[in-house]
C-alpha cells in the first residue's frame, strides 16, 4: 500500500494554527527506511517547510525519538532540526520537524572525506562530553541502557553457526579467532565499557544518518530513535570503523579526545578514548558479523551494505593493531 501523505487539516491540527500544504514529496525511499518522511511545502503558519516523520509505534522504534525531541530538543551542544510536534495518533507515532534546506545525506555507500569525518568525530565529542557521566540520564525511564540488552551465549552459538552456513571462515585468521569465541568477546568488551562513565548515545551513527550543512558543511545527526544511555564509544567507532581508513583513526581518536574534553569529560586522557574504543570494538565485531547472520537483505542497496559491513569489520579488527597493539590479547592469540 503506498503511504498517504499528511492532510492540510491533520497538519494544523498537530500545530495548533492554520496551515495549507502546497506540495508533498515523499523522501528516503532510496535507504530503506522503516519510517514514512514526506516534505512538505506549506503556506500560511510561522515556520517554513517541515518534513513529517511517521512510523509504527510497535516497532522497535516505539516512542524513543518522541521523548528524545521533548527532552533534549534545543539542549545539546550539536545542531539538531527543530521538533515542532511529536505525538501519536492511534498506533502510529509521529514527529513534525523543520526542513533543513539545502542539506545534503550522507550514504553508507559512498565514502566522505578525512576532513567531514573529522568534523563528525569531533561533534560526537561534543555530545558525548556534555553528557558525560550525567545522573539526569539515569532519571530518564524511558532512555534504554546499552549495557543490559546484550545477547547471550545461545544467540551467539546460534548466530555463529548461521554465518558459517552463509559466509564461509573470515579470511582473516583474527577475525575467525574471534568469532570463534564470541561470548569471551562480548564480555571482554562489556568489562572494558562498563568502567566508563555513561553518556547520551545515538546508537545508529553512520552516515545515512548525517545531514551536511550548505557552505559549512557541519554535520547534523537525525534518526534518535536508537538513542540510549551508554558508553560514547559505541557511536565513536561506529564511525572509525564504517567511515574511516585505517591510517586516519588514530588522528581522530585524538580529534575526538580534544572535543570530549573541552565539552566537559575532565580527566580523560587520549589513552583512556584507545581504550574505550577498543572494547567498543569488542561489541562491534560480534553485532557486525553475527548481527546479520540472519538478515536477508530485500534490495541490491541493503545487500551492498551488507557485503561492505563485514568487509569493513574483518579489516578494522586487523588494522587496529596499530592503534592498540594488546587490543584483542585477552581474547585471541
Amino acid at each position: 500500500m503506498t503511504p498517504r501523505p499528511p492532510t492540510s487539516n491533520w497538519l494544523s491540527s498537530i500545530l495548533g494554527y492554520e496551515v495549507d500544504i502546497r506540495s508533498s514529496a515523499r523522501v528516503g525511499e532510496a535507504y530503506g527506511l522503516a519510517s514514512e518522511i514526506f516534505r512538505l511545502e506549506l503556506t500560511g503558519g510561522p515556520v517554513g517547510d517541515v518534513v513529517v516523520k511517521r512510523w509504527d509505534l510497535d516497532s522497535p522504534a516505539g516512542t524513543a525519538e518522541i521523548r528524545f525531541y521533548e527532552h533534549f530538543g534545543g539542549r545539546l551542544d550539536i545542531p539538531l532540526p527543530v521538533c515542532l510536534a511529536g505525538g501519536s495518533d492511534g498506533s502510529t507515532g509521529y514527529l513534525v520537524l523543520s526542513a533543513l534546506d539545502g542539506f545534503r545525506q550522507g550514504d553508507v555507500l559512498v565514502d566522505e572525506g578525512d576532513d567531514v569525518i573529522e568534523r563528525i568525530v569531533r561533534m560526537l565529542g561534543r555530545l558525548h562530553g556534555q553528557w558525560w557521566g550525567s545522573a539526569e540520564l539515569d532519571r530518564l525511564p524511558w532512555l534504554r541502557d546499552a549495557m543490559t540488552t546484550l545477547p547471550d551465549d545461545a544467540w551467539c552459538a546460534d548466530r555463529r553457526s548461521a554465518f558459517l552456513d552463509r559466509f564461509g571462515q573470515p579470511q582473516s585468521d583474527l577475525a575467525g579467532e574471534l568469532l570463534a569465541r564470541a561470548p569471551e568477546v562480548l564480555a571482554r568488551g562489556t568489562a572494558i565499557l562498563g568502567r566508563v562513565p555513561a553518556t547520551l548515545v545515538h546508537g545508529d551513527a553512520h552516515l545515512d544518518n548525517f545531514l551536511f550543512a550548505p557552505g559549512t558543511g557541519e554535520p547534523y545527526l537525525i534518526d534518535w530513535a536508537g538513542c540510549r544511555r551508554g558508553p560514547g564509544a559505541q557511536d565513536l567507532t561506529a564511525v572509525l570503523v564504517g567511515m574511516a581508513a585505517g591510517d586516519t583513526r588514530r588522528r581522530l581518536l585524538d580529534a575526538y579526545h580534544d572535543a570530549l574534553v573541552e565539552h566537559g569529560a575532565s580527566g580523560v586522557s587520549q589513552e583512556d578514548v584507545v581504550a574505550m574504543a577498543g572494547g567498543a570494538l569488542h561489541w562491534m565485531f560480534v553485532f557486525w558479523t553475527l548481527g546479520t547472520a540472519r538478515w536477508m537483505p530485500t534490495t541490491p542497496r541493503e545487500s551492498a551494505m551488507q557485503r561492505d559491513h563485514l568487509k569493513r569489520i574483518e579489516g578494522a579488527v586487523d588494522e587496529w593493531q596499530s592503534i592498540d597493539p594488546g587490543v584483542f590479547d585477552a581474547v585471541a592469540g
